[in-house]
């Protein structure tokens, strides 16, 4: 199976489910060869792209070690109106730095969207992804930086068929105001009573 045929799809489809004409930044973290850039450019031509890799395949590319610490400095351009993409990137970020990756991206942007392949469904984890994360992990570690899930769907190819088995699914995260995390949190006592 050809994945690198199906990132252009996946993309695309990860773009129109972040409401991305509403957006004014795109911060694309593992963004390689800047695959999303002309998708991007198409969907939302206003909107201001800035990409994040291991390597610098693209002399645009901020270059940083998310694995070993290696934080990029703080974007004044990504904040408000901003999505940050993580396409077939979190599976490479280590279990034990998931929680400060995920704080950093809730400083650089109010919604993130990304891509996961479950081995909970799929039943086995890749060869070279270095964590093993359930669904409920997701949902725990985006929720605990400020997040609310707004959208989930499987990843499907473009002739329809699941990706990897059905374990392959998209999220859209958005950040949850004060007022909204106030009212979680007396939603969450009123159960307990």
């Amino acid at each position: 199976m050809d994945y690198t045929y199906d990132a252009d799809n996946r993309i695309r489809k990860m773009f129109l489910m972040s409401d991305i004409m509403s957006k004014k930044t795109v911060c694309d973290i593992g963004c390689g060869k800047q695959q999303a850039k002309p998708i991007l450019k198409e969907l939302n031509p206003a909107a201001e792209y800035v990409g994040f890799d291991l390597y610098d395949h693209c002399p645009d590319t901020i270059v940083c070690d998310f694995n070993n610490s290696d934080y990029p400095p703080p974007q004044s351009n990504c904040q408000s109106e901003t999505l940050t993409l993580l396409s077939g990137v979190l599976e490479y970020i280590y279990t034990r730095k998931l929680r400060r990756f995920i704080s950093f991206i809730a400083s650089i942007s109010d919604a993130c969207v990304l891509s996961y392949v479950h081995s909970d469904v799929r039943g086995s984890k890749g060869k070279i992804w270095v964590n093993d994360l359930s669904q409920i992990d997701i949902l725990r570690l985006f929720r605990r930086a400020g997040f609310r899930l707004s959208a989930q769907c499987l990843h499907t190819m473009r002739d329809g068929t699941l990706l990897h088995g059905g374990g392959g699914c998209l999220y859209y995260f958005e950040k949850l105001h004060r007022w909204q995390k106030r009212h979680s949190l007396w939603r969450a006592m009123r159960l307990w009573l």
